[in-house]
Formats: C-alpha cells, structure tokens, sequence
C-alpha cells in the first residue's frame, strides 16, 4: 500500500472543499497489490471496459493493470491535482504492454498508449468534451506494430497535434515506458512537451534501449486552455483494440509523477487547510526506472 512521510504541517482556518498548496516530492505507483489501483479512476471512452487490476499482469507478472479487448482506458491518479506555476514543468510516466500485432496494418494514427494531464479526475483522455488536456501519444503508424510520438491538447470538442521527430516498430509481448516532461512557458500561452520511448523487454524489469526521443510546442486556443487551467491530474491511457488491425496494449503498469520546481499540489480539504510538505511514496522496486 501506500507509504506517505510529512514533514510538516500547517493549519489555516478554511472553509469545506478549499484547495491546499504544498510541495510533492516524487510519486511512484507499481500496482503490486490491488490497493494501488484504488488510488486512480479507471476511465473508460466510448463505453468500453475500463479493465482491471490482476495479481499475474505488470511487469515481471508481480501486479499489474490489465486491458481488455476492445477497450479504451484510462488511469487517472486522484489523491491530488497538480498545479504549475508559468516557467513550471511536470514529468508524467507509465508503462504499457503490447499484444499479437496484427497480419496487416489497416487503421494508422490511433491512439495506442499516452501519458497526460487533464482538469478532471473523470477524463479518459480519448472522448470529448476535454478540459485543459496535454499528452504525450503514440499514434499508430503506416506499418505493422509502428508508432509515431506526438503532442496534443484538447479543450471541449477541439484538439491539437504536433508530431514529434521520429518512430519505432514495437515488438510483440514487450514492456515499455513512455516518459514526458509537460513545461509551461514563462510568459507565452504555450506548452513545450518532450517525451521518450524506451524498451523494457519481455518481463519489463531491465532497460533494453531508447526508441524515439522527441518534442514539440503546443500553442493555440487550445493550448492556452491548458496553460490557464488551475489544477491538473495525472495519467496514463491505452488502447486495446485488435479488431483495428494495430497492436494492442494489453497491460499498463509503473505510473509515476515528477513534480519540478514551480509545480503545487492541490489536495481538497474539508473545514481547515493542510500544507503538506516532503511527502513521500512507495519507491518503484519492480523497474529500474530511468525518470
């Protein structure tokens, strides 16, 4: 379960429901037993099965999440919201799994995994309306088991992409991390993501090697929807959908947060105000993460 350390508090008169500033050190989250999974909303798009914490799924088959067929999921952290400051940054990772690819390649630039921020706890990054959302995706590519890295922001029905430089062909039966540093701009309404894919391997334990590195700015009404949004949660999404001819992801697994300088937790609180200060989670002891 969960281990917090805080250091210090700091008690203010206030009403039910205030926002609490404080800042937060690194989260880890490995989902090695199921209470992990209740420290997240499992969001579903269009419908579909959110899927499900197991005992025998995630990396090295100690915990995992796993994705049904056919689903579009989403795992979004919700013990707090995350604010950053302008010239502030966020780095948000997760690991995902893939299925069989498929024998021919027909549906390109779906969404297969990405890791994001979004204004409420009950996003699933995927479906419409958005709210003050920024991710980091891979988007399926024109070739059996490809994927491109691409930016995005969405606000209501409206969505932005940028591409990033470079891709990668996945192989079956593989673990990967998909890691984005999202950085508010000082001055300007802008957004500039950076992300990179790297391979874990069969079991998901040990680094195997880098895929693409890459970044891109986000600007536009959207962005700037994103950039004036107060608070933001964390997550990672996939897409387990063979049946669109693309590889799937099966499984997701290692979530973690990195708030930099000029990022704030925000924690409800009910009749007083908490500043919370070096708190501390559970270390990742299943991956030798390298965020």
């Amino acid at each position: 379960m969960l281990k917090k350390s805080i250091a210090f508090i700091t008690f203010f008169a206030g009403t039910a429901g205030a926002s609490v500033h404080g800042a937060v050190p690194n989260i880890n989250i490995d989902f090695t037993d199921s209470g992990d999974a209740d420290l997240f909303n499992a969001n579903a798009a269009f419908n579909t099965d959110p899927g499900t914490w197991s005992e025998i799924a995630g990396t090295g088959g100690n915990g995992g999440f796993s994705l049904p067929e056919e689903s579009i999921s989403a795992l979004v952290y919700n013990q707090e919201a995350f604010s950053v400051n302008p010239g502030g940054s966020i780095t948000v990772s997760g690991m995902f799994r893939t299925g069989a690819p498929p024998d021919e390649a027909r549906s390109n630039d779906v969404l297969l995994f990405g890791v994001g921020l979004e204004a409420r706890a009950e996003a699933n990054f995927e479906q419409s309306p958005y709210e003050g959302l920024i991710a980091a995706e891979l988007r399926t590519g024109t070739t059996i088991g490809q994927v491109q890295m691409w930016g995005r922001s969405a606000e209501g029905s409206s969505g932005s992409n940028r591409g990033m430089t470079g891709s990668a062909t996945l192989q079956e039966n593989h673990w990967y991390r998909l890691t984005s540093t999202f950085e508010k701009a000082q001055d300007d309404p802008e957004w500039m993501v950076t992300a990179t894919l790297d391979d874990y391997g069969m079991d998901g334990l040990e680094f195997q090697q880098s895929l693409i590195s890459g970044s891109a700015s986000l600007t536009g009404h959207t962005a700037e929807a994103a950039y004036n949004t107060d608070a933001h949660y964390a997550g990672l999404f996939g897409r387990n959908r063979p049946d669109l001819d693309m590889i799937p992801a099966t499984e997701m697994d290692n979530f973690s947060v990195i708030p930099e300088p000029g990022t704030y937790a925000l924690i409800l609180g009910g009749g007083v105000m908490l500043l919370l200060g070096a708190r501390r989670m559970r270390v990742n002891s299943k991956c030798q993460s390298r965020v």
